[in-house]
């Protein structure tokens, strides 16, 4: 094999940067911060508690002032909670660094491959459509969710009070679902 000719080197050129763009692409993935109305602390750990009945799940937990937060998943189509051993954090970084606060993975590979299950499964069905993958880090692990929508209660003296809905028209058009 000789040497390339100069439209052949050329070709090389643009296709391994073709491919360099590819995987940075690729690697690239679309973390946000939900919001910053609380920032999770280390301890004491999260609390997962699931409503089977609802298709909902909440995670309780403390934020860096000591003031206990509810954040109520609904409907609900997977979760996961992973040790920071076992995880790569990377993916979930914002800004090089894996920020405490509820997260959003807004281009989400999980999401595509639940749809992509579900296609097999039902290709009628299109209630993925809907779903987000929501990411809670702690000190000791990364909780993992994908549903249609948050609400997030600051819990203050025995009283919740609504700090964030991910989606306010179906809280509306769904009053009597509320997590106890």
């Amino acid at each position: 094999m000789g040497n390339p000719s100069k439209s052949e080197s050329k070709f090389i050129i643009e296709l391994k940067q073709l491919l360099a763009d590819t995987i940075k692409k690729v690697a690239t993935v679309m973390i946000k911060i939900l919001t910053t109305a609380c920032k999770i602390h280390e301890v004491p750990y999260p609390e997962l508690k699931m409503d089977v009945a609802g298709n909902g799940l909440t995670v309780e937990f403390d934020d860096t002032e000591e003031v206990r937060w509810s954040a109520h998943f609904w409907p609900h189509q997977a979760f996961r909670e992973t040790t920071i051993d076992c995880i790569n954090t990377k993916p979930f970084y914002v800004k090089n660094r894996l920020e405490k606060y509820i997260l959003e993975d807004m281009d989400s590979l999980w999401i595509k491959q639940l749809t992509e299950t579900l296609k097999e499964k039902d290709s009628t069905a299109n209630f993925m459509s809907k779903a987000h993958h929501y990411a809670i880090p702690y000190n000791d692990g990364i909780i993992e969710i994908v549903a249609w929508k948050i609400e997030l209660l600051k819990m203050v003296d025995g009283i919740n009070t609504m700090v964030f809905d991910s989606n306010p028209e179906q809280t509306k058009n769904n009053p009597e679902y509320f997590f106890d």
